[in-house]
């Protein structure tokens, strides 16, 4: 489907106000904005809109609030995974803060525009995201040479289920199948340091945003706190009766979050 917008704004009700003075001006500098009271009307069904407005759009704005994160996660998740997935290079995935509240599970590793105090700065902070460039796809011989590096530099011994990249983009941690986690330098396609405790498949993996410890949640029902300098674990949370399916540190560090797979009654 062709580009018809550039940015749609996801938002919660609640904040609609503070949403329409941001659309229009994101529309004053020019940028194409899906906003719904502009783009829905009498008679319209609105899913259907919705829908059409998100994939038309480049860009999509998740203005991030205590409203916002009401619904449930899952819809959430759902509704921006297509602008998330890296693999999606004409798409852009864009957070927004407006009030104090943490986003939960994976939205905590983007870097998000603040705007609990609108300004011009936040303003042109914005527009030069939502107007930024795809990067550029890599030529043959790059991509000739990334395929030999990351046969080269296998080490993991079963699926991988989740990789992050560490705060300054020279490392990225994956935590696989194989009960571990494993350190990657990116310059050089090599395994640094396998992290060795679980006693099962690691589902998933987050860097703290320091860069100095990792945490990973695994099918052992825990998650465990790394040193990434020692590569040891610091410690073992439990309690979770089920498998931990994904992790996020809090912006402030202090604070994992988690998500667990529900426990299914056999009949």
């Amino acid at each position: 489907m062709a580009v018809t917008h550039d940015v749609f704004l996801s938002y919660s009700a609640q904040d609609k106000g503070v949403v329409s003075d941001l659309a229009a001006r994101l529309r004053d500098r020019g940028l194409r904005v899906w906003f719904d009271d502009w783009e829905i009307a009498p008679g319209d069904s609105v899913p259907a809109r919705i829908e059409a407005g998100l994939e038309g759009s480049a860009v999509l704005v998740l203005c991030m609030s205590q409203g916002a994160f009401a619904s449930p996660w899952a819809s959430l998740e759902s509704q921006t995974f297509r602008f998330r997935d890296p693999l999606n290079r004409d798409r852009r995935f864009i957070p927004l803060r407006l009030d104090d509240t943490s986003p939960p599970g994976s939205l905590g590793q983007f870097l998000a525009v603040d705007w609990r105090v609108p300004s011009k700065v936040a303003v042109d902070q914005l527009v030069r995201a939502c107007s930024a460039s795809p990067p550029a796809l890599p030529t043959a011989p790059e991509l000739d040479r990334l395929v030999h590096r990351s046969v080269v530099s296998l080490g993991h011994t079963d699926w991988v289920r989740s990789v992050a990249y560490h705060p300054d983009g020279t490392h990225a941690l994956s935590g696989a199948d194989d009960n571990t986690l494993r350190v990657w330098d990116l310059a050089t396609g090599t395994c640094e340091r396998v992290l060795e405790d679980h006693t099962g498949g690691v589902n998933s993996v987050a860097y703290h945003p320091d860069g100095t410890h990792a945490l990973s949640g695994a099918d052992d029902n825990t998650l465990r706190v790394w040193d990434l300098a020692t590569g040891t674990c610091e410690r073992v949370l439990e309690g979770h009766t089920g498998t931990v399916l994904s992790v996020a540190y809090h912006p402030d560090g202090t604070h994992g979050e988690d998500h667990v797979e529900p426990r299914r009654l056999d009949h």
